[in-house]
């Protein structure tokens, strides 16, 4: 790229102007030659000496200096090199920062902009040298933006959040704070980051400061105070997302249509608002309040997201009543009018199976009539499932119960206390299915090893198997975990007998004599 850019307008050196000169060099070696043979010819090196030490020290002096460019052409390169990347022309802006470069200037404004260059060709592996030798250099003015770029890259290497390049990566971004402690895109990046490492202290220290400027994150802070359990603080980021939701939806509410936005897009923005605003009035305990805000709202615009959320908040409310006798026909109430506004809430689908398995007589057959069709259609989640299925294993209807509690394991098999409950039904029926019931509860101990109910129902399992070695470890196991049962005994007493301890066989037999007679 050919320059008409005026060289005299860069330097102040007189030095650096004749070293420019075309003919110094060469007029530097004949006058050099000529003093030497001019020195020679005397008889006495008194003139000549000095000659040739003044000649010596002006050509070395000459020879070392360098363009030596003023704060303002350096700026005006800098901005011009700017100026370019604004309008994409990569080629000029690269042309005004290499001649900086070739002169020797490394300052991490200068250091900024090769780095963008850099990233505009796709050359991040330069951009990162770049970048890192703002860290190096003696100009540490932006260290903080040195720091943040090299968090970006690093994360651009890989996705797993326990990598060592994403610890590389929270180090850089920690370190970019230290420079620069109000960057609340390295404090929101860093809570993200440790968010998938499940740090919530970490994620909480880094996120109010971008909640403190945001009042709209509010709401988000306000969730991860009520994870890490404090309340308080929930209640106090809850409040303030109250505030600035309730203005922002009033605003919505009022203003006309601005020119440009669809009446979809405003619609979508405020029924966000309405949403984010309930769930601040649902987190600081005004349950009311909110039915109130979001039915309002409904009779404003019918919206899908609304009816779940005052569905949601029924089941919430009935939720917090304490349970007793006197609650299962409020609790039916609450559900009744959730179920009215989302039929096939999820949450209400879990209530109803608690009505149908725990409430009086009247109540369960009507929650049960209600639960019925779901439960037949596989809509009803697993909780639902097991809840139903257990309550038939307590009554004895051993077939309805394997079915239910069949299925709730084959929708969510992390459960163990649902397979656990398989297990129990599958041997109390007739004939019992040791077999099926062993790999049920076996699956039940290998996803939780340590309550005691699990290895006293496969203790009984044992037993119907006769091996009677594993019934004494399991129901040993279950003795230290569960208040004293005559079954427990009853099956130690027999597995003791069969393996040839009659003292511990009959002691077995009275603890279990004793229990029974209670």
């Amino acid at each position: 790229m050919i320059s008409w850019e005026n060289p005299w307008h860069v330097s102040s050196s007189f030095f650096w102007r004749l070293r420019t000169l075309p003919s110094f060099l060469v007029w530097s070696v004949v006058g050099f030659a000529s003093g030497w043979v001019q020195t020679r010819r005397l008889g006495s090196l008194f003139l000549g000496a000095p000659a040739l030490i003044l000649a010596f020290v002006v050509i070395a002096m000459t020879l070392q200096t360098r363009e030596d460019l003023s704060s303002e052409t350096v700026r005006r390169y800098i901005t011009r090199s700017q100026m370019y990347l604004k309008e994409n022309r990569v080629d000029q802006a690269e042309f005004y920062i290499n001649r900086l470069k070739t002169l020797g200037y490394q300052s991490d404004p200068i250091l900024v902009t090769r780095a963008e260059i850099a990233t505009r060709r796709q050359r991040l592996d330069l951009a990162d040298v770049c970048y890192r030798e703002m860290l190096t250099n003696s100009d540490h003015t932006q260290d903080a933006l040195a720091h943040r770029q090299l968090a970006l890259s690093a994360l651009r290497a890989t996705p797993d959040p326990q990598s060592a390049t994403t610890s590389e990566a929270i180090l850089h971004l920690q370190k970019a704070i230290e420079a620069n402690p109000g960057d609340l895109f390295c404090h929101e990046l860093l809570a993200k980051l440790f968010l998938t490492r499940n740090d919530l202290g970490s994620v909480i220290r880094h996120f109010e400061p971008v909640a403190q400027q945001n009042p709209a994150a509010q709401i988000q802070l306000a969730r991860l105070f009520e994870k890490v359990g404090r309340n308080s603080k929930k209640v106090e980021a809850a409040s303030k997302a109250e505030r600035y939701f309730s203005r922002l939806v009033t605003e919505l509410e009022s203003k006309p249509l601005e020119q440009g936005t669809s009446e979809a897009a405003r619609t979508a923005e405020w029924s966000d608002g309405t949403l984010n605003w309930s769930e601040s009035l649902i987190m600081q305990g005004k349950l009311d309040e909110a039915i109130s805000l979001v039915t309002a709202a409904l009779d404003r615009q019918d919206l899908p997201a609304l009816r779940h959320r005052v569905a949601s908040i029924y089941v919430r409310k009935s939720n917090t009543l304490p349970v007793s006798e006197k609650s299962w026909q409020p609790r039916w109430e609450l559900i009744t009018l959730c179920r009215n506004y989302d039929p096939d809430s999820r949450e209400s689908l879990v209530v109803l199976a608690e009505i149908a398995s725990h409430a009086p007589f009247e109540l369960r057959q009507m929650a049960q009539r209600e639960l019925a069709p779901y439960l037949e259609n596989g809509q009803a989640p697993p909780a639902a499932y097991y809840l139903v299925g257990t309550a038939a294993a307590e009554d004895k209807q051993w077939s309805t119960a394997i079915k239910l509690l069949r299925k709730s394991v084959q929708i969510e098999p992390r459960a163990g206390i649902a397979w656990n409950n398989l297990a129990f039904a599958l041997y109390s029926q007739t004939p019992p299915d040791w077999q099926d019931a062993e790999r049920c509860v076996s699956e039940a101990i290998r996803l939780e090893p340590h309550p005691a109910q699990y290895h006293e129902t496969r203790g009984q399992i044992m037993v119907g198997l006769e091996h009677w070695t594993e019934v004494v470890r399991e129901l040993e196991l279950a003795l230290q975990g569960l208040p004293p049962q005559a079954r427990i005994h009853g099956g130690l007493a027999l597995a003791y007998q069969n393996l040839g301890d009659e003292d511990l066989a009959d002691y077995h037999r009275t603890r279990e004599a004793a229990l029974t007679q209670r």
